[in-house]
Order: C-alpha cells, then structure tokens, then sequence
C-alpha cells in the first residue's frame, strides 16, 4: 500500500464515492475515534472524490488514506489489503440498494462493517451469521466505541467474523 500497517487494522472502502455512500459521515467517525490503531484506506471515484481529499488535507488526518480509483482488475488486490470491508449507505435507503462490494467482500473473506439502515439486507446479513458488525447513523456513539476499541489484539475476532462471512458467500452467486 506504501504506507506502515504494521500492528494496524486495515479497514477498506472501495466503490462509489456518491452522496448515498455516507463517506463523508464515515470519515469523520474515524477523525473522532482518535485511534493510532486503525487506518481507513478509500479507493473508488464519484462526486464527493475532491471533498473526501480536502478533508483528509485540511483535518491534518495521518490514518486515512484514499488511493484514487483502481480498475476492477486489481479488485482481488484491493479486497485483500484490507482486514475489514467497509459498507455503508445513508438514511433512508433500506430495499433501494444493497451495494454489490457486499458480495464481493463476503467471498474474500473480510467481516462486514456496517452502517445504515435496521433491518436492510445487509443488516440482516451481519446478524444472521455473525459476519461482521451493523449499526444504524443513530447509533453514533456505539460507531465511535467499535472504532476507538479495535487494535491487534482484535485479530483473532475479526478473523473469526472473516471466516463466517466467507462461509455466508456461498448462499449467494
């Protein structure tokens, strides 16, 4: 990635960089977190790409980094270097979307971390098998615990969420 992750938790975003993503809500959680001990890494492209980089700028950010787009090609690469997949859509989107690097995430193995909507599909997906963590943009301070908590010694859990969404992947083609 050409920056240290050693003894980091490597969270990964890729995908459309939209206003229906709640980046933006997303990024500033990490700023909050405070946390040396995760990094957030965004590739993709969309109409907040120059927001997103201004923002990392301006807030002086050491643990977010976005990489611009990738072609699709390396998506194996991208999906791999991260320890968690990030899926986030905001408010109100329950049964208008369920974006599609859910899919791809699952069948890499990486726990889901989830926020929008109780009760979509990719809520119930994290519940039902246990493939990750969910929460709503209400649950803001439940956001900010989860972020500030997670370090290495959080390794064996994320594994173990990794592994059942691998598993959850073969329900869906």
């Amino acid at each position: 990635l050409g920056f240290d992750i050693k003894d980091k938790i490597v969270f990964g975003f890729a995908g459309n960089l939209g206003r229906l993503q709640g980046i933006l809500e997303l990024i500033d959680f990490f700023i909050m977190a405070k946390n040396n001990n995760i990094i957030l890494v965004i590739i993709g492209d969309g109409a907040l790409r120059s927001v997103i980089q201004e923002k990392i700028i301006t807030e002086g950010v050491h643990n977010i980094y976005y990489l611009g787009p990738k072609p699709r090609n390396q998506q194996n690469l991208f999906l791999n270097a991260c320890h968690i997949g990030l899926v986030t859509l905001i408010s109100g989107m329950k049964g208008l979307g369920v974006p599609s690097k859910t899919y791809n995430l699952m069948a890499a193995g990486k726990p889901l971390f989830y926020v929008g909507d109780d009760g979509s599909e990719i809520d119930n997906y994290v519940k039902n098998y246990e493939c990750g963590w969910s929460f709503s943009w209400r649950e803001k301070e439940k956001i900010l615990s989860e972020l500030r908590h997670i370090s290495s010694k959080s390794f064996s859990d994320i594994q173990q969420k990794g592994e059942r969404s691998k598993i959850a992947s073969a329900n869906y083609t």
